[in-house]
């Protein structure tokens, strides 16, 4: 059945908007804390931090770091006004879309995968299958990480990927985004929402990349030896400025990820 998306992400003056008409409190400002990537934590304030997420040692609770303050209470978002606002729950997302318009929802992952490849079908991206377009394939169409790391890490044209070092992966990928982001696409964290043009013939822009959005539909492992998941946990897409070929691989029409909601 027919059904409609917005063509931009979600930007933080659109999220302000909806705050100041309806007084909206997000889950992270009424838990007083969230997650923030290490690399963008200023060194006071990371100080004050003694503890991490044990499979992802990158991420750590930051104290008073919500939407208004996505790194925690010395950072802001006076110039991101148009950048996607992040920091933002299942429920937040939810009552944005309810907001927004009429009979406002999320997207199921279906919907996203049909808007993403723009009617196609098997598209690698929302424009193709390169990861670089144009003549010199040099043009850059999301919003990835690009490490200094990179050219070590690469092997006949293709970059390894940290999780096939076993035991040593997590303190490579720490070391990973610990080093250098070269922000060859011109942006080192997140970037606004109308960045790098359409990205498919439907006209939607940062569908893969930049941030992760969040889809209606709940997380079912498709195979049958894996560990239960979580009822709460929900699929989101796209991927975000932090994937890379290195890390995350996951800025493909078709992946998806398990957040618990």
């Amino acid at each position: 059945p027919p059904f409609g998306l917005g063509a931009y992400e979600v930007s933080n003056r659109r999220f302000a908007k909806f705050v100041e008409r309806t007084g909206y409190v997000t889950e992270s400002e009424g838990f007083g804390w969230s997650f923030g990537v290490e690399a963008f934590i200023s060194p006071e304030v990371n100080e004050t931090i003694t503890s991490q997420v044990a499979n992802a040692p990158w991420w750590l609770p930051v104290n008073q770091a919500d939407w208004r303050r996505p790194n925690g209470p010395d950072t802001g978002i006076q110039h991101l006004m148009d950048h996607p606002v992040t920091q933002v729950s299942l429920r937040d997302a939810e009552a944005f879309c309810k907001w927004s318009r009429p009979g406002g929802r999320l997207p199921t992952e279906a919907e996203w995968e049909f808007a993403a490849r723009g009617g196609k079908k098997r598209r690698r991206f929302p424009w193709g299958h390169s990861v670089l377009t144009g003549e010199k394939k040099d043009t850059h169409r999301m919003n990835i990480w690009q490490s200094e790391l990179d050219a070590k890490l690469t092997k006949g044209g293709k970059i390894r990927n940290l999780y096939a070092y076993g035991e040593h992966s997590l303190a490579l990928v720490k070391e990973y985004y610990s080093a250098q982001n070269l922000a060859s696409d011109g942006y080192a964290a997140t970037a606004p929402v109308d960045a790098y043009g359409p990205q498919n013939s439907f006209g939607f822009y940062n569908m893969v990349g930049n941030v992760w959005e969040w889809t209606s539909t709940r997380f079912e492992s498709k195979d049958p030896r894996a560990p239960p998941v979580d009822p709460n946990t929900m699929v989101k897409k796209g991927g975000s400025f932090l994937c890379n070929p290195a890390t995350c691989n996951r800025y493909r029409c078709s992946a998806r990820m398990m957040f618990t909601a």
